[in-house]
């Protein structure tokens, strides 16, 4: 199975990068094209087994899978560009946000051509991302194409394009906000004199750890939560110092508002 990935930003050379590196797709079945040779260079420094181009158009030739990971208002235009480059045998995959499944089959040449609306997340650099997926004329084998690629850089869910802003605000805006607590809480680690160094590496597994037992379990958190105050305790006194605060009204706020 030959992979086109057209853009090598953040999101494309991270996407080639994960998947060269998954052991399911051979480097040399990957081909990443881009408008500048800067960032080609060093993937394929990195990946010398990886096909890069400048030419778009050169990237999707013989390709089964293409990814455009280009900025939303380059896809028209890109798609323009490889009208005649298309084959109706293969899977269009857009990483682009706002970009709907409907937006995408309207673009291609191709009424029936399968097409994925796909939004991964930063952690995809480390294999860890929360990837979402929806789709429009896709067979069930095309959805495990897809599924399987991604599954490879994290876990990938399934969910109805109507809920796709929603969930992105939950997933791929949402790994800022956990950022932002791992900020808030590494500061207060200096404040009271653990270095900043230890205070990073004490924070993020904690929130390692919590993510862990939530994803591996059925528990809600508010149940694990309970589990870690004492009546009366430390833990339970800082709970209530985060509500005070207005902590969860916070949290919800920001999520709803980059639903937009």
């Amino acid at each position: 199975m030959r992979i086109a990935i057209i853009g090598a930003g953040n999101m494309g050379g991270a996407l080639a990068g994960g998947l060269a590196g998954g052991g399911k797709v051979s480097p040399a079945d990957i081909m990443v094209s881009n408008r500048s040779e800067g960032k080609l260079l060093a993937l394929k420094e990195k990946y010398p087994e990886i096909g890069t181009t400048l030419s778009n158009r050169e990237a999707v030739k013989g390709a089964d899978v293409v990814v455009l990971a280009v900025k939303p208002y380059l896809v028209e235009t890109v798609l323009a560009e490889l009208e005649s480059s298309l084959r109706d045998n293969m899977v269009l995959v857009s990483l682009a946000a706002g970009i709907s499944t409907n937006d995408l089959s309207s673009m291609v040449p191709f009424p029936s051509l399968p097409v994925f609306r796909v939004i991964p997340n930063t952690a995809m650099a480390v294999g860890e991302s929360m990837t979402l997926m929806c789709y429009r004329n896709a067979e069930s084998c095309h959805v495990d194409i897809v599924e399987g690629l991604f599954s490879q850089l994290g876990r990938v869910l399934v969910v109805p394009e109507k809920d796709m802003a929603a969930a992105t605000a939950l997933s791929s805006c949402g790994i800022a906000y956990a950022l932002k607590f791992l900020e808030a809480s590494v500061t207060a680690g200096v404040y009271m004199g653990i270095t900043p160094k230890a205070s990073k590496e004490l924070v993020a597994q904690a929130m390692a750890g919590a993510a862990k037992i939530i994803l591996d379990g059925d528990s809600h958190p508010g149940e694990e939560i309970l589990k870690v105050c004492t009546p009366g305790g430390l833990t339970i006194k800082g709970v209530k110092a985060l509500e005070d605060g207005g902590f969860s009204s916070a949290v919800i706020a920001a999520m709803v508002a980059a639903k937009g």
